[in-house]
């Protein structure tokens, strides 16, 4: 889905029994493994699975105590040292032996009360430069601070964080859904309807990702908030950054009226709002 389930979940695997994450593999998703799953939705996604692969994990960790024990009492007696990886291998070959089972299940379901389980916060700023003549725009730089808790993955956290505000950059600024009055969808391909690409992402993306603010909410997991959909609202900074290029165009033209820019702020739009007219292009 985009989230970085797969790494995150590795991830949480190689915590978990400590075991390197070259050792991790992920395999297929299906419903032939778990019939009952859990919507993809509101970005939990990531924590979902996390949680689920903690407890899975930890149901292996159990039965694996007593040999690991063991294992750690010989190296004891033998005076020697073994890391928590070499530990961890002995004992899934005793266990082995013993035909005990090394696989196991892990669920995760949580019920959030209210309306949220908790709060992402977050701030943008955006610079544009707005083309009157065409109402095109391009933007600048962006610079967002996140918070998402004690991240799991930064790099796939900023990634989330970026490619949420590039959505959100086609909701206000591009991606008009437009009918006609017998209520068919015109906007229906690319020829008309306009979501942002790579050429429309500003060159200079600063993302921050606040440190030292764990997710205290009952239930996160390990601290951590979701990256997924919350940063398309910090897209609104760039269609207020429009709103203001427009307001300064009034202003030259000597236009003192109040205007409305509404969502998506199309080109046909902006063009329309700078409130140009033939006199303003006599030399």
């Amino acid at each position: 889905m985009g989230q970085g389930i797969d790494t995150k979940v590795a991830q949480v695997a190689s915590m978990a029994l400590c075991v390197p994450l070259s050792h991790i593999l992920t395999g297929e998703k299906s419903s032939n493994s778990q019939p009952n799953c859990m919507a993809t939705l509101a970005s939990a996604t990531s924590e979902i699975c996390c949680a689920a692969m903690l407890d899975a994990c930890n149901i292996i960790n159990e039965r694996l105590a007593p040999y690991k024990a063991d294992v750690i009492k010989k190296s004891k007696d033998n005076e020697t040292q073994l890391s928590d990886y070499d530990v961890f291998i002995k004992a899934v070959r005793a266990a082995d032996q013993d035909r005990v089972c090394l696989s196991s299940e892990g669920w995760a379901a949580p019920k959030v009360e209210g309306s949220s389980q908790y709060f992402a916060f977050c701030s943008a700023a955006a610079e544009v430069e707005l083309d009157i003549l065409t109402g095109c725009v391009e933007i600048r730089s962006v610079d967002i601070a996140y918070d998402c808790g004690h991240q799991l993955n930064a790099c796939v956290d900023i990634g989330q964080i970026e490619g949420g505000f590039v959505m959100g950059l086609g909701y206000f600024l591009s991606e008009d859904v437009i009918f006609d009055s017998s209520g068919r969808l015109i906007s229906k391909n690319t020829y008309d309807y306009k979501p942002f690409s790579s050429m429309d992402i500003s060159s200079k993306f600063n993302t921050r990702l606040m440190q030292n603010f764990p997710n205290t909410a009952k239930g996160s997991f390990l601290r951590s908030k979701a990256t997924g959909e919350p940063p398309l609202v910090c897209s609104s900074a760039a269609h207020f950054a429009v709103r203001d290029a427009v307001h300064a165009a009034r202003e030259d033209a000597g236009i003192d009226e109040d205007f409305d820019l509404a969502t998506p702020a199309t080109v046909e739009s902006r063009h329309i709002a700078c409130g140009l007219n033939s006199h303003q292009f006599q030399l």
